[in-house]
C-alpha cells in the first residue's frame, strides 16, 4: 500500500487470459497456441503468414479472358463456401488440376490464408518437400522417426502444391503418400492438392489405391482449370 500497489498489480499479466499462457485449456489446444503453431508451420513452408492472401480478398479484375475469369470466380466461391462451413464439411480432399500458370497455387494459397485467419492448423508443402520428408522418415531409425512426417499427418489442414512433379522413389513415395491419405481420412483432416496432371495422369503415376483416395466421390471434389498462363500476362 505504501508503494501505491493494488492486489491486481501483484497478479501475473498473461498475453492470453483464456489459458494463462499455458497453451492448453484442460486437454484442448488454446486458440493462442494454434495461432503461434500455425505461424511456425507456415514459416517452415517458406511463407510469411501475415502476407498470405485470402479468398475474401481474391480478385480477378485483371484477367481478360472471360471464360477463364468466370471459371476462377466459380471455384473461388466454392472454396470460400467450403471454408465458411469448416469444420462441418463433407469433402475432405480437394484436387485442383490444370496446366502451368492458370492460377492453381494462388487459389490454394488464398484458401490457406483464409483458414489461417480462422486459426486452423495449416501446413503448406510442395510435393518435392513432401517427398524429401518421406525419404527422411524412411531412412530414420531413432526416436525422431515419427517427427519427420508428423506435420503431414497431424496438421489440421494439409496443402500439397504441384503433386506429380516429384520423383517416384521405390518403396517410399507411393507407400507413404498412401499412408498420409489414409491417416488423414481416418481423422477427417482435409488435404488440398494442386497438380499439372489430370485424372488419367495421376492414375498412371500413382496407381489405383492412391487414385481412389484422391477421387472418391463421397469425400472429394475435383476441379480442372484451363486457360492462358496468367504469369505471362
Amino acid at each position: 500500500k505504501k508503494l501505491g500497489l493494488t492486489e491486481d498489480d501483484l497478479k501475473p499479466k498473461f498475453e492470453c487470459e483464456k489459458c494463462s499462457d499455458v497453451g492448453f485449456i484442460g486437454s484442448t489446444m488454446c486458440d493462442c497456441y494454434k495461432k503461434r503453431r500455425n505461424e511456425e508451420l507456415i514459416k517452415a513452408s517458406g511463407f510469411d503468414a501475415s502476407k498470405l492472401p485470402t479468398l475474401s480478398e481474391y480478385k480477378t479484375d485483371e484477367i481478360l479472358n472471360a471464360s477463364q475469369k468466370t471459371a476462377l470466380e466459380k471455384i473461388k466461391d466454392k472454396l470460400l463456401s467450403w471454408a465458411n462451413k469448416y469444420p462441418n464439411i463433407q469433402k475432405n480432399v480437394i484436387m485442383i488440376s490444370g496446366q502451368t500458370g492458370v492460377g492453381k497455387t494462388f487459389l490454394v494459397k488464398s484458401l490457406a490464408g483464409e483458414m489461417f485467419k480462422k486459426n486452423a492448423n495449416v501446413c503448406f508443402v510442395s510435393s518435392l518437400e513432401m517427398n524429401e520428408m518421406f525419404l527422411k522418415y524412411h531412412t530414420t531409425f531413432d526416436s525422431n522417426k515419427q517427427a519427420q512426417i508428423a506435420p503431414l499427418i497431424e496438421s489440421e489442414i494439409l496443402f500439397v502444391d504441384d503433386l506429380g512433379t516429384e520423383t517416384i522413389l521405390n518403396n517410399v513415395t507411393l507407400n507413404y503418400l498412401y499412408l498420409i491419405l489414409s491417416e488423414r481420412d481416418r481423422f477427417n483432416r482435409p488435404t488440398i492438392f494442386t497438380s499439372n496432371l489430370l485424372a488419367d495422369g495421376l492414375l498412371s503415376k500413382y496407381g489405383e489405391r492412391i487414385y481412389s483416395r484422391l477421387f472418391n466421390k463421397r469425400t472429394s471434389f475435383c476441379v480442372n482449370l484451363s486457360g492462358e498462363d496468367l504469369r505471362l500476362k
